[in-house]
């Protein structure tokens, strides 16, 4: 992401678009419009696991993983850090 979390949380949107100038705007928004699809394209990745754990596919891989098969699907795909980033912790 171009911008973490943390400071996508600390940000005010009024003063972003009211004390910046048109430059640091745009910035802004390319940087949100960056992250925004980033975290789409992680989300459908998250999705698309979550689907193949609650329905597998008849005549894939899937239809014969155990828990750790999908365990390893995970972590081919992040991190554990990418994941506590992601959702948090249990």
């Amino acid at each position: 992401m171009n911008r973490s979390i943390e400071i996508w949380k600390a940000c005010s949107p009024h003063a972003m678009a009211t004390s910046q100038s048109a430059e640091a705007r745009k910035f802004a928004f390319e940087d949100a419009q960056h992250d925004i699809l980033e975290l789409h394209d992680k989300a459908n990745n998250l999705a698309e696991i979550q689907r193949a754990i609650a329905y597998p596919r008849r005549g894939t891989s899937e239809e014969h993983m155990d828990i750790q098969g999908f365990a390893d699907l995970i972590q081919a795909r992040y991190t554990s850090e990418q994941l506590q980033c992601l959702g948090g912790s249990l």
